[in-house]
This record gives C-alpha cells, structure tokens and sequence, in this order.
C-alpha cells in the first residue's frame, strides 16, 4: 500500500519541481475558480458558491469575480490601476500569501432504509496549495486529498465495509486571449479497500480540459472534456453557460448544473456572504477490492443527486456549507459479474468546513 502512495507522490513532486524552484511569496488563489471539479472518485462537483470548495469539493471556480482584472476586452473605468487591468492575473481576491492556501473537511451520510440498500458514510479532507507556473499571476493549484467511505450492505451481495481514496489534484488556469481561459487539470489516485490499495488496478489518472468564454463581463461560455474514474461513463463532454451577478448565479452547465442566490452579505464584496442554491450532480468511482471469496476484483458504483443547500462563506474566516439531497439511479457491479446491481434510492446531508 505504502509503495503505491509514495508513487502517487513522487510522481507529482516530479511534475512541481519546475513551479517549485520559481516560487515566491505572493498571492494564490484559495480555490482557483469553480469549473467542474470532476472528483476522480466522487460526483464530478462542480460549483459550491464562490469561497467554498468542495468537494465539493470542488476546487475549481469559473471566474465570477466582478473587479475588472478579471473583465478581459472591455472598457474599464479611468482611476482603475494598470494592475487591476491585467488581463493575465487569475489570482482571485482573498487569497492567502504564500504556500497554503485553504483546508477543507467534510462528511456525507447517506443512510440505509432496507435490507437490499447501500448505507454509505463518507469522510472527506484536503489541503488547497499554490505555487508560480511559469508565472505567478496564473498559479499552479496542488491538492492532496483523502477520502475514506463506510459501507454497510447491501445483504444480497458482499461489499467491503470500507474503502479509500488517495489522491493528488494538480489545476492551472492560464489565459489564452482578452476572452478565452484555459482550465486544465489531472488527478494522481489510487482507490481500493483495505487489502487492495497495493493493486495494479487501484491507480487511476483522471482530468479535464476546458476553454472558458468571456462573452460579457457577466456571462461565460464553457466548452471542453472530462475523462472521470467513474462506473459507465469515463469520457463526458463539458458544456454550458453561465450568468452572474452580485446576487445570482446560473450555472447551466452538463454535467453538474447549479442555480445559486445570496440572501445575505456584509463588509467588503464577496468576503462575508449567506448564500442558497439548488443543483444537480453525478456520483461514483471505482475501486479495487477483494471480495470475501479472496479474489480481486473491482467495484463500481454510480449515482445521481439532487440537492439544496446554503452555505455561509467567510474570506479569512471559517467557511461552512450544508447540502441535502435525494439519490436514485444507484448501480453496483464488479468485473467478476455480468450485470449491474440496482439499488434502492436514499437521501443524503453533507457537511462541509473550510479554512
């Protein structure tokens, strides 16, 4: 097991060397911008509003911020500094200096109503860093992240009572034009129950590539590809639209659309906010596991979820999001097995802190 982490790490130390020996003190982006955040192992999140992340999770944001360095092509107001008008500065406003940039913990419960249903418990943390790629303007983001899973039935059919998620998520985003944004990003994982994180099907490289349009300084085109470690659909298109304001965003984008507004804020814009929303997300991952026969094998499980939730979110201070959601569509199926294995539907809550 040891040996496959320590791989997943020196594999990404290899890939930061070059950013690494560049790094200065300056500031980073706490969570990048929200694109979808396609968890390797997990519902491909995509937005949370703008501060937290999550899992989701997320890490990756949309540029929603509404200070002109981030307006590219349009005409900016004459006592605005050259600084802020920097077309290339994908820094957003509240990042820390330096290294480290923010740490996420969260839990999800999804509880079991019948014998023949999947009860599952996850426990997710992470830690966002950054440091200069190429340029310190337009920063690489590293996040390490761990997740493990508790499982209880379903009775029908064995199932490990725990699995792991063992990743390292590397983001940049990089502008191409006065209009255009690239957001590429790969995770290093490795994935499997207690006996198989050693396994050579337990590692897993997944990512995404897409180009953001700045049509107007409120409205966002996306258009791109995401390869997922995910049951039944590993390569899904990303596309959609978005419209922000200060106090509403439209987030319609395949695979993860979100409606988000805000009902409350204080002192500056953006640092201290209350904000609803309502959404949709994807749900899943593949693990390598041993059954209770003693064989390897590989599990998959999918879902999808609706969901509503606020979040409370503080620049500087202790972000907290709340989600409640109903899960359906729910599949299991190992390699050794022919068919898929449907199970009842759930509900779920998931708590989220960021600092």
């Amino acid at each position: 097991m040891w040996k496959r982490i320590l791989s997943v790490v020196a594999i990404g130390v290899g890939l930061l060397l070059p950013s690494l020996a560049a790094a200065q003190n300056g500031p980073w982006p706490s969570e990048a911008y929200r694109m979808p955040s396609y968890e390797a192992n997990t519902a491909p999140v995509l937005v949370e509003p703008y501060t937290s992340s999550p899992w989701t999770n997320g890490e990756v944001e949309i540029p929603v911020d509404h200070s002109p360095r981030f307006l590219g092509g349009y005409d900016y107001p004459v006592e605005e500094s050259a600084a802020r008008r920097d077309l290339g500065n994908l820094i957003p406003p509240g990042s820390r200096s330096g290294f480290f940039q923010k740490i996420h913990f969260g839990v999800t419960s999804m509880p079991r109503f019948q014998s023949d249903g999947l009860g599952m418990t996850e426990v997710k943390t992470n830690v966002v860093t950054a440091v200069p790629f190429l340029q310190r303007h337009q920063p690489l983001t590293i996040t390490p992240e761990y997740t493990a899973r508790f499982l209880e039935g379903p009775d029908f059919i064995d199932v490990p009572s725990r699995l792991h998620d063992i990743e390292l998520k590397l983001n940049h985003l990089r502008r191409l034009s006065d209009r255009w944004i690239l957001n590429a990003a790969v995770t290093l994982g490795t994935y499997g129950d207690d006996r198989s994180l050693d396994a050579s099907d337990a590692f897993r490289v997944s990512g995404r590539a897409v180009g953001i349009y700045e049509s107007s300084p409120e409205t966002k085109w996306i258009v791109g590809v995401a390869y997922l470690n995910r049951a039944g659909v590993s390569v899904v298109p990303v596309v959609g639209w978005t419209y922000t304001t200060d106090d509403l965003r439209y987030e319609l984008i395949f695979p993860q659309p979100r409606v988000a507004w805000r009902t409350w804020s204080q002192g500056a814009p953006g640092y201290d906010e209350r904000w609803w929303y309502v959404a949709a997300e994807f749900g899943g991952g593949i693990w390598a596991v041993q059954r209770a026969s003693g064989a390897d094998d590989n599990l998959s499980y999918s879902d999808y979820r609706l969901l509503v939730g606020t979040e409370r979110k503080q620049i500087g201070g202790l972000s907290h999001r709340w989600e409640f959601g109903y899960i359906f569509g729910r599949e299991l199926e190992y390699d050794s097995v022919a068919t898929d294995i449907e199970i009842d539907d759930t509900v779920f809550v998931r708590a989220v802190f960021a600092y």
